[in-house]
């Protein structure tokens, strides 16, 4: 089920009224793992009283999301999506702060795009998509074909948007292709993947459906995870630079959900070497800090770190929620790793009545995402894979969601986003970075921008439909700031997509 899909946003809904395992922090799930939580929701809403205030809706959107997903017949399916985009934003390169380098570019209006082009100008993308699915297998393919205007004249596009291969084998998935992959709990850009770059190939491999872990382990509830190595492409310096990662999620109680990742930046044509060994014992944190070695791995860009959600039903079903991504832990230096090196994120979502408030504070740290030796940075096609928003920015987010009628739906959305990409530089006193500090070299004004988006989210006939417009101010602290508007349509053939 792709990331992206209404179906998790209805699928939170519920769950903050009538808690039972989801696992919202790691996406995509399979079509069989969301049958699955269906389920426990339905047992959920059905055991509660008749007069509870959420019952009948509850009921409702567990029916909608179940009709999208339960369809018998043949296992050949065919979907489409067509994309309209238009803008006066121009995509703008996110400059290093020197401590490290890094090649992204962004837009006022380009974190929902899921690797599709955000030109100053207009872009037309078609994505026809085909599946074909037994029971233990599935190949899915999804071509973009389009065309995107801009200053510099007209230019078509064909290119693959996703495609893989999976295949079930008692309760473990294999998959190898180009995926959408999601991992944190934000709707504005999670810290981690979020799939602002779009989907790049991967092998991977994680449990299809939630596990239960014997003896002790069985503390920790019902656990999704997911282990991939994936290839940044041939743009990327160096070439083909691979990113390694895991997360588990965790649900030790029905109102918690709690998520670890890592990844890995590493290897590449003329990337720093190292053995087999060396890179896995890089991916797990607490096994390189017991490792018997006397130097620091130094082959690799690493973040560590993870996400959690809290429910509390009984305040209107107010969901709290925390991401967490640091890109070099040192415990001699405590407080300057949690606030120079870590990028948080904080955020909560509330029912008001029929209405949706959703609200989120992001602050990436001083080098996340940029790096010396893998000077692309963690992107893919230019694009972040983490948070849009780049290194050392801050930003803040509200929201608000309200029915219009059956079947459709209104968001209006403010964001103020600043970044600063004043020089730094990073200092040690002795070995193995002792004494290590960063220091502030230059005072550079700050990239800001204010803005406000509007979307209709609807139903035509047996389609689904979305049509976004926007208004931003971008400036430089201290310099005239200048107006950006978008007009963006979708149109899909199906409601809730699902595949």
């Amino acid at each position: 089920m792709p990331p992206a899909s209404d179906i998790y946003r209805r699928l939170e809904a519920v769950s903050a009224h009538f808690p039972v395992p989801v696992h919202l922090g790691l996406r995509p799930a399979s079509q069989r793992a969301l049958l699955g939580t269906l389920s426990r929701l339905h047992a959920a809403v059905v055991a509660a009283p008749l007069d509870h205030p959420r019952r009948d809706w509850a009921l409702r959107e567990i029916a909608a999301i179940s009709h999208e997903l339960d369809i018998p017949g043949a296992r050949m399916r065919a979907a489409w999506r067509l994309d309209a985009h238009a803008s006066n934003a121009a995509p703008a390169a996110i400059d290093s702060n020197g401590l490290g380098q890094l090649d992204a570019v962004e837009s006022s209006f380009g974190r929902d795009r899921r690797g599709l082009p955000y030109p100053n100008g207009g872009a037309v993308t078609a994505l026809p998509l085909a599946l074909a699915a037994g029971r233990h297998h599935a190949l899915l393919l999804e071509p973009e074909l389009g065309y995107a205007t801009d200053s510099s004249g007209t230019m078509g596009r064909l290119r693959v948007h996703r495609a893989y291969g999976r295949v079930v084998v008692r309760n473990v998935v294999l998959q190898a292709g180009s995926d959408h992959l999601r991992w944190g709990q934000s709707v504005h850009g999670p810290l981690f993947l979020s799939e602002n770059a779009g989907a790049f190939p991967a092998l991977s491999i994680g449990p299809d459906t939630a596990i239960t872990l014997p003896w002790l382990f069985r503390l920790a509830g019902p656990i999704r995870g997911t282990l991939f190595v994936g290839d940044l492409g041939p743009t990327q310096r160096p070439p083909h630079a691979r990113l390694a990662g895991w997360q588990v999620n965790m649900q030790p109680w029905t109102r918690f959900e709690l998520g670890v990742a890592v990844l890995a930046q590493t290897g590449g044509n003329g990337g720093p070497p190292a053995t087999f060994l060396e890179r896995f014992i890089d991916l797990f944190p607490a096994i390189d800090a017991l490792a018997p070695q006397h130097a620091d791995f130094l082959f690799s860009n690493k973040i560590a770190g993870g996400n959690l959600r809290l429910r509390f039903p009984e305040l209107s079903g107010l969901d709290v929620y925390y991401e967490l991504a640091v890109d070099d832990f040192d415990g001699r230096r405590l407080r300057s790793s949690m606030l120079d090196d870590s990028g948080h994120l904080l955020g909560a979502r509330i029912a008001a009545g029929d209405a949706v408030l959703r609200g989120e504070w992001h602050r990436t740290s001083l080098r996340l995402y940029e790096h010396a030796q893998f000077q692309s940075g963690v992107t893919y096609r230019r694009r972040l894979l983490g948070s849009p928003l780049g290194p050392h920015a801050r930003a803040g987010y509200a929201s608000v969601e309200w029915p219009v009628r059956e079947g459709t739906s209104a968001r209006l959305t403010l964001a103020d986003e600043r970044r600063d990409p004043s020089q730094y530089t990073a200092i040690v006193t002795g070995e193995r970075d002792r004494g290590f500090q960063f220091v502030r070299l230059t005072d550079d004004p700050d990239v800001r921008r204010a803005s406000v988006v509007g979307t209709l989210d609807g139903v035509i006939g047996a389609m689904g439909a979305r049509v976004s417009y926007g208004l931003a101010r971008s400036w430089r602290s201290g310099r005239t700031p200048r107006l950006e508007w978008l007009t963006h349509v979708e149109l899909r053939s199906q409601v809730l997509p699902w595949f």
